[in-house]
């Protein structure tokens, strides 16, 4: 079975359908991936079905909850869910990664794949929140495997405009780490408004976050307390 028709079953099952051109940028996209790994740790999972099931198909199942144009995807690493999402479809995205290998691989992938409303920044969440036309100035956050909720939302809220929202990708234990959560999410100007549960092979949920009113300056905070001190 080739790629491009491995990708297509496995899209099917969740009701996802790939244009011709979708097929092929994943087809590079995994190539990349593989071939960039070698160089740099992005990912354990390199299997081509596994990469297809697990990050592609995984990082599309966040689509259908995305209404707005202006995203930003923090703590990005290898892409996920950020560039399958462009891929997908035509949204104006910032991935955001600290690391600078990442996100010269990063460079490399929007480059390659010729995404045009794609750009990639390397800085640290706490530094980018903090600067004018970043800050409250996104539609959509989202972020994928980075941290546990109460510090993921000192990390997004800030960069969400009111009545925006934050999509975090979680698996096991949501329910633990939202009530965990539950303190944050207020201090950080949010509130619940959905978690969707995917009924995928990994459990994958996704728990949606409204903004409902301005964060206050001091968020996110510096030298790493979100995850040291998480709210």
């Amino acid at each position: 079975m080739t790629f491009e028709e491995k990708l297509e079953k496995a899209g099917k099952e969740y009701d996802i359908y790939f244009n011709q051109q979708q097929k092929y940028l994943f087809k590079v996209y995994y190539k990349l991936l593989t071939e960039y790994n070698n160089k740099v740790n992005l990912t354990a999972i390199t299997d081509e079905d596994e990469v297809i099931l697990k990050h592609f198909i995984d990082s599309i199942l966040g689509l259908k909850f995305i209404d707005g144009k202006k995203v930003i995807d923090l703590g990005s690493g290898a892409g996920f869910p950020g560039i399958p999402l462009a891929i997908m479809d035509n949204i104006d995205l910032t991935l955001v990664d600290s690391i600078k290998k990442k996100t010269d691989f990063l460079e490399m992938v929007v480059s390659q794949l010729g995404l045009k409303n794609v750009r990639v920044l390397n800085s640290r969440i706490e530094d980018l929140a903090k600067v004018d036309g970043y800050r409250e100035n996104y539609d959509i956050c989202v972020s994928r495997a980075v941290a546990p909720l109460n510090t993921l939302c000192e990390y997004c809220l800030p960069f969400c405009k009111i009545g925006g929202k934050m999509l975090a990708y979680k698996s096991s234990k949501t329910d633990q780490e939202v009530e965990i959560a539950k303190n944050a999410i207020k201090k950080t100007g949010g509130n619940i408004s959905n978690i969707y549960n995917l009924k995928t092979s990994n459990n994958r949920y996704i728990v949606e976050i409204k903004k409902i009113s301005a964060t206050p300056s001091i968020y996110p905070r510096e030298k790493n307390n979100p995850r040291k001190n998480p709210l």
